[in-house]
Order: structure tokens, then C-alpha cells, then sequence
């Protein structure tokens, strides 16, 4: 793995010899920060449409009884 300077918008970085661009921790640390932000927004939408599941369920459930249906039962 070589690894070289070079410039890559107006700043001395280190490259890999495959052109990639190696991050300066701050660059990392930025990136794992993003990373987990997007994530918590995801799990968050998760729960909502979970919770949302859940009341639609119980909505419908309801729905059931006012039929004089159970709902657990079938």
C-alpha cells in the first residue's frame, strides 16, 4: 500500500495508491458522527411506524368488538 502527498482542494492530504483520500481524524470523526445520526433517525422512523402499526391494530380491533366480534379469537 503506497501512500503519497497530494493536493486535493487547496490542502496537502495523504493519498493511497489507489487515489483514494485518507481522512484526518477530524474528517473521521465527523463521518462516524453523521453515520450514527443518520441511523438514530432511522430507528426513530422505525418506532413511529411501529407505534402507528400498533394503533391501526388496535383501531380495527376495536372496530371488531363494536361487531360483537373478538378480535383475539379469530
Amino acid at each position: 500500500m503506497g501512500l503519497y502527498f497530494g493536493v486535493e482542494a487547496g490542502r496537502l492530504r495523504l493519498i493511497t495508491g489507489e487515489g483514494e483520500v485518507i481522512l484526518t481524524p477530524a474528517e473521521r470523526a465527523e463521518q462516524e458522527r453523521l453515520r450514527a445520526e443518520v441511523a438514530e433517525r432511522q430507528a426513530q422512523a422505525e418506532s413511529l411506524r411501529a407505534e402507528q402499526q400498533r394503533e391501526r391494530a388496535e383501531r380495527l380491533a376495536q372496530r371488531l368488538r363494536e361487531q360483537g366480534l373478538k378480535p383475539d379469537a379469530l
